[in-house]
């Protein structure tokens, strides 16, 4: 299907105006949200900070030594974690270790001088095994503006961080390469976890500008641990392949180091994170360059038994094979339903 329309050269309309819509959407609704807003706490990777003194010094003198013991370590990790977060009830999607059922909209605009891509992305996620497996289908809007996608706009933790090459005198709307991703944690405690995705971005892009052309093979690992304060740090290695497709567009082969810090409070329904992304093009030999992408978020409310949330990421390109100038992204996402 050929859903690409042609826009004239310098119109970038279509992207600032998504992109102002969104943050006006996140703006918006983190005035209507209730500050003190209750969220629901239980015991996965803290102990449960709903449990009362009362109660705690009862099951004290009956409990045997040891438990006593263990409910004493216990308590002392929530305090110094600040809030006794649950990630097990994290509906926020700040958890890149927590596997939750969620629906997201995204819009991320970059740009590279007079030359720029904005994604629009739907996101679905679905947990298949509790806490071990999801599968995740995007389908991306894409809108180019001098310019035709570099590799895959995945990036290794959260997405994003598309690379920009130009074009002079290209202008397209349509549909971009959907992907869908398999997600598993096969390795989960209190303190650290370890995470395998695989992932294949499909050319299903309504027209050339506004794909790769390439089938790609995306492997990621990542390691996090669940740090004192109510932070999580979650550095991830991803790998990208083209194995098939267009052989007359250019291969693909090329990795995201990605460092992924987040900060939560406020139990947990404001949160910012810090996520800078060292870019690795072993096809082209270019390895000097990457991405600082800085994140506030908060929780909306509730939607039913799940959460609304929104963000909103500005970031930059780094070093002369940045894949971008400047990025800003803002989401929308409903979690835990």
């Amino acid at each position: 299907m050929s859903a690409s329309t042609r826009h004239p050269s310098g119109s970038r309309f279509p992207a600032i105006s998504v992109v102002a819509i969104a943050i006006g959407v996140m703006v918006a609704g983190c005035a209507a949200a209730e500050m003190g807003a209750p969220v629901e706490i239980a015991p996965l990777l803290m102990v449960d900070a709903t449990t009362s003194p009362a109660t705690t010094t009862a099951s004290a003198t009956t409990a045997p030594a040891d438990q006593s013991a263990e409910r004493a370590n216990d308590s002392a990790s929530a305090a110094q974690a600040g809030e006794g977060m649950d990630d097990k009830s994290d509906k926020t999607g700040t958890n890149p270790l927590n596997r939750v059922r969620k629906f997201s909209l995204v819009n991320e605009f970059n740009a590279s001088g007079d030359s720029s891509i904005n994604y629009t992305y739907l996101r679905y996620y679905h947990e298949l095994v509790e806490q071990r497996i999801d599968i995740r289908l995007e389908v991306p809007l894409v809108y180019s503006h001098n310019a035709v996608p570099s590799g895959s706009s995945s990036g290794a933790v959260d997405g994003g961080g598309g690379g920009i090459t130009p074009a002079d005198g290209v202008s397209d709307f349509g549909l971009g390469d959907i992907n869908l991703k398999i997600t598993l944690t096969p390795y989960l405690t209190k303190t650290e976890g370890f995470q395998f995705s695989f992932e294949v971005d499909f050319p299903t892009a309504s027209s050339h500008d506004l794909g790769t052309g390439r089938y790609l093979a995306v492997p990621t690992i990542m390691y996090g641990w669940f740090l004192p304060g109510n932070m999580i740090l979650a550095p991830a290695y991803e790998h990208k392949v083209g194995f098939a497709g267009d052989s007359g567009r250019d291969n693909v082969n090329s990795a995201n180091l990605d460092i992924y810090l987040v900060k939560r409070w406020n139990g947990g329904d404001e949160w910012v994170q810090i996520d800078p992304t060292y870019k690795l093009n072993y096809e082209k030999s270019k390895y000097n360059g990457g991405t600082l992408r800085v994140t506030y978020g908060r929780v909306l409310g509730d939607v039913g038994k799940a959460k609304l949330s929104a963000y909103v990421r500005p970031g930059v390109g780094i070093g002369v094979d940045r894949p971008y100038d400047w990025s800003l992204e803002t989401g929308v996402s409903i979690s835990g339903f």
